[in-house]
């Protein structure tokens, strides 16, 4: 009889475990308390030294009968003797953060490209432009999936209060590519930026073989704080307590 009230008890565990296991990121979202075109501004550090910086608001909009957020990030760095300016516009619905369309602009000394993303269900058709001509692609995406340039804001609403870890498809419609990605919450930590120190949530995220830390402040509208590659000196931080 003990044998089996044994048994029963790691059957349990193992159900427990599988059920976590199968969390949908979705099920787990709650937007924080956005302030309607509010512009966050962040610098772009190499070993502390600012090489960039970027500019980043959400706004609350319409599309047809579908309230949606509309993300919009505007990037200006300097890597070595190379100037890229990186514009982006990422459409998605507020239920659920899934997305509906994007556009992106990324020009470096040696050129441009223009991508444009249309989502619909678990389709993403892409046009992209360069100084080559123009081409068209078309992808089917396992669900749940989002954008790669609207991850950053979308674990900004993940409270981690059903599962501690979530994995789940981003399309990279720049490279073209479908990744896996895996996020997981570490714990709090204070962290200290040019904005002034701030109680966070550490997140861990795992793409494509590479870590990256990532800190959100604790209170609305938890804002992101600082974002980097585990062991790389390039980090995103706040650059002003707006």
């Amino acid at each position: 009889m003990r044998r089996v009230k044994i048994y029963y008890f790691l059957f349990m565990i193992l159900i427990g475990i599988g059920c976590q296991q199968n969390r949908d990121v979705t099920d787990d979202l709650i937007a924080p308390n956005w302030q309607n075109s509010n512009i966050l501004k962040y610098f772009v550090t190499r070993n502390d030294s600012i090489i960039g910086q970027l500019d980043y608001t959400v706004y609350s909009d319409i599309e047809g009968e579908t309230p949606i957020y509309i993300l919009n990030m505007l990037t200006n760095t300097k890597m070595y003797k190379d100037n890229l300016w990186d514009t982006s516009v990422v459409y998605f619905r507020r239920d659920n953060f899934a997305p509906v369309r994007a556009w992106r602009k990324v020009i470096t000394n040696l050129g441009y490209t223009i991508i444009e993303t249309h989502y619909s269900g678990n389709k993403a058709d892409v046009w992209l432009e360069t100084i080559d001509g123009k081409k068209t692609f078309n992808y089917t995406i396992k669900k749940p999936y989002f954008d790669n340039e609207m991850i950053l804001t979308l674990l900004r609403s993940v409270r981690f209060a059903k599962a501690k870890k979530y994995a789940f498809n981003v399309f990279m419609p720049f490279s073209l590519q479908v990744n896996p990605i895996t996020i997981k919450y570490i714990g709090k930590v204070k962290i200290a930026t040019p904005a002034g120190s701030f109680e966070c949530d550490r997140v861990s995220l795992i793409s494509m073989q590479k870590t990256y830390n990532v800190y959100y402040e604790q209170q609305e509208p938890r804002r992101l704080i600082r974002y980097h590659e585990k062991n790389s000196n390039i980090a995103l931080v706040l650059a002003s307590n707006s």
